[in-house]
């Protein structure tokens, strides 16, 4: 299954993992497996940060689908997508809201570099998030944003 009217490459941002809860019930395991065969293909990913909101017992607050779905996807990445320190640097330099300074732990940041540094390399991405800010944010490096409710309606379609 490929989507080219989506890009290259997707970005997933823990926002729209969790909320994947409010698709339908009996939609959510196609959804799932859909969005699983799109990471094996190398199209969807998301940074360690994402993996560790998701899927840390310190932090989960979202155990069924989010999380069993995140660790699964993880395993079949094979490898650790991550942003370079530069793009990081970049993003903090234009967003410093992304980090929140009361939170534990903030992926924000990693999502749209990630996003920043495949664009920069040429590839045609877009991130799914339900976070304005993260989404403000990847506007201002003109990358496009999907939310949750309209991956999950695309994915659904295919």
């Amino acid at each position: 299954m490929t989507l080219p009217e989506l890009g290259d490459i997707w970005i997933l941002d823990s926002s729209a993992a969790i909320n994947f809860k409010s698709i339908p019930i009996d939609r959510q395991w196609e959804v799932g497996e859909r969005l699983l065969t799109l990471v094996s293909q190398g199209l969807l990913k998301f940074p360690a940060p994402v993996h560790h909101e998701l899927t840390d017992p310190g932090l989960i607050q979202h155990p069924d689908l989010p999380g069993a779905w995140a660790a699964r996807a993880w395993q079949m990445m094979g490898s650790n997508p991550s942003p370079t320190p530069e793009a990081i640097r970049d993003v903090l330099r234009s967003h410093p809201e992304l980090v929140d300074g009361d939170a534990r732990f903030e992926a924000d940041p990693y999502v749209v570099a990630l996003a920043l540094e495949h664009a920069r390399n040429g590839y045609s991405v877009t991130v799914i998030a339900d976070d304005s800010n993260l989404r403000t944010a990847c506007e201002d490096f003109a990358i496009p944003t999907m939310t949750s409710v309209e991956i999950a309606g695309i994915v659904a379609r295919a």
